[in-house]
């Protein structure tokens, strides 16, 4: 009787133990494509063309809930393209250099008010919940990285922490629709990659209500690029005005981050400062329309931006090259005006942006079907971009369609 009395015992703790256990799956599965029609040649068989390319994406993964506190996750993610143009580097192959790699691989702990999790998962989703709703004060890293981030929330005054050692190479972006599906390159060491060192970012948020103030502080620790040792140090802080509600609401938005390089490297250093400021108007929860500038001064801005807020659909996709994680942002003068529709169902994006940087960009969604959390999802549209340091320093216009489906979970 005792063994029985002992196996009755376990099967009744393994029961307990299996009903709090909660299977959430996450991921997308999808499809990207993107032409150039103007600006954007590249050589073929009989003489140029333009870049163009096509490729499946799909990420897939489960979270594992272990209480009401602690979760643990896993995923892959992977893309293939399967139409390029060019010759002999296809487009397709300069977007999706690697084709997967194992996206999540975390342990989380949610207490309410102390948050923390480790291991490979989406920072994005971890500061601003999974709507990407939440405010935080963490704005210049987004996407899935390698490493460990902290959320303490003390209601008026919350502290925020982070560091990371690697980024997934999708093409993760805040204020982009479609373009998770546009590129992929796998998780790499940052300083085995690029001679980058790691990143640790700590900083500060005060609610005073219509007025949210996040301080922050950002490091990049020494390289090793060609011989050349280089570290990089952000501080900063940004500030929300959000006035109104209902029918008519102001989102005001100001950043001012200072840098600089160099500092325990032999070379010389450098430091400058970026300011952006961005006013958002909506109406009704569903149209939007504002503006917004960019600004940089000083030799040497060296902004920390693996992962930014900004609106600009141009250069990213594998299209026209990546803009760099730590050089200038978009010049030294950039102004924009947007507008569109933020709902549930339908998303539109319209933006014209002048100065140092140009482009002229229109690009819809549409939610065709929605259940739980699956819901199936089609978009289209232009990107047009003027001249850029970066990429080339011609005056000739690059002009791109782009058309993405996406069924996600």
């Amino acid at each position: 009787m005792k063994k029985l009395y002992v196996s009755v015992a376990v099967a009744s703790a393994l029961a307990v133990s299996a009903s709090a256990v909660e299977v959430t799956p996450f991921g997308h599965l999808g499809a990207f494509y993107h032409q150039g029609f103007g600006g954007l040649g590249t050589a073929g068989k009989d003489g140029e063309i333009q870049k163009a390319y096509a490729d499946v994406s799909a990420r897939v993964g489960i979270e594992v809930g272990l209480g009401s506190a602690l979760a643990i996750g896993i995923g892959g993610w992977g893309a293939y393209p399967f139409y390029s143009t060019g010759d002999p580097v296809k487009t397709g192959d300069i977007a999706i250099p690697k084709n997967g790699d194992v996206s999540d691989a975390y342990l989380r702990y949610d207490g309410g008010h102390l948050r923390f999790v480790v291991g490979r998962f989406d920072i994005g989703e971890f500061y601003m919940g999974k709507d990407r709703k939440n405010y935080t004060g963490v704005d210049w890293i987004y996407g899935n990285t390698q490493g460990a981030a902290l959320n303490v929330d003390g209601g008026k005054i919350g502290l925020w922490a982070y560091w990371r050692n690697s980024q997934l190479g999708a093409g993760q972006a805040f204020n982009r629709l479609g373009y998770e599906l546009s590129s992929f390159d796998t998780y790499q060491h940052i300083k085995k990659a690029s001679g980058l060192g790691e990143l640790a970012s700590v900083g500060l948020d005060f609610d005073f209500g219509v007025l949210k103030i996040s301080p922050f502080a950002s490091y990049l620790t020494e390289g090793d690029d060609n011989k050349a040792k280089n570290d990089v140090l952000n501080a900063g802080a940004k500030a929300l005005i959000d006035l109104g509600s209902g029918s008519l609401r102001s989102l005001t938005t100001l950043r001012a981050v200072w840098g600089m390089n160099n500092l325990v490297g032999s070379g010389p250093s450098g430091n400058g400062l970026t300011f952006w400021v961005d006013e958002e108007l909506r109406f009704n929860d569903f149209w939007k329309l504002g503006v917004g500038y960019i600004g940089q001064s000083g030799d040497a801005p060296n902004l920390l931006n693996f992962g930014d807020r900004t609106r600009f659909y141009g250069y990213r996709g594998g299209m026209s090259g990546a803009h760099g994680a730590w050089q200038s942002f978009y010049g030294d003068s950039t102004y924009y005006v947007f507008g569109g529709i933020d709902s549930n169902r339908i998303n539109l994006d319209l933006l014209y942006s002048g100065g140092d940087y140009k482009e002229l960009s229109a690009v819809v969604a549409f939610k065709l079907w929605e259940r739980n959390q699956m819901h199936f999802q089609v978009g289209a549209g232009y990107v047009g971009t003027g001249a850029h340091t970066i990429v080339s320093s011609s005056d000739k216009w690059q002009h791109s369609a782009l058309a993405f489906a996406k069924f996600g979970f």
